[in-house]
């Protein structure tokens, strides 16, 4: 599934003449690595969510993910972002993006390729896609701010769901 999701986005953000957007958000989609990756860390080994593929090893689908994946998600979510619209139109968006990125899911769910555990369910996502998709915006405006906020949601994270750190 990641393989194809991955393939699929390349082929939008190709068509739409959206990766050449990749330097307006680099630093936006080197926040979502940094998220990423630090997730891989204080989970090792209290994994919430765990990516399998048929055809790569738990380290390559960690890193295929996390480093192909999740960057062409976040740009193409962040080319399409509406401007100068009002706030009804971006929660509208944002709320299309975490229904479509539900509905993904729910593929991987299907075919195996993901697996929760301690405590995290497919029912986290909702909320978890909103604050996703949510700082990636607000890290273009405020990346101070997200960085502030994003601390403090991981240590909710791990409080919340007893991950030993």
């Amino acid at each position: 599934m990641s393989i194809t999701v991955t393939v699929l986005l390349l082929i939008i953000l190709i068509w739409k003449g959206y990766l050449k957007n990749w330097r307006d958000y680099h630093t936006t989609l080197l926040y979502v690595i940094t998220c990423n990756l630090t997730y891989i860390v204080l989970c090792r080994d209290y994994w919430l969510w765990k990516y399998h593929s048929p055809f790569l090893s738990e380290k390559e689908i960690e890193l295929f993910n996390v480093l192909i994946l999740l960057p062409l998600l976040s740009l193409l979510f962040l080319s399409r972002y509406p401007e100068g619209v009002r706030k009804i139109k971006k929660f509208i968006f944002l709320s299309k993006w975490v229904i479509g990125s539900m509905l993904i899911e729910g593929l991987f769910i299907y075919f195996n390729e993901i697996e929760f555990d301690h405590g995290w369910g497919f029912w986290m996502e909702l909320p978890f896609y909103f604050v996703m998709y949510t700082f990636m915006r607000l890290h273009m405006l405020k990346p101070l701010l997200v960085y502030a906020l994003s601390v403090i949601t991981a240590f909710l994270f791990l409080w919340i769901f007893h991950v030993p750190v």
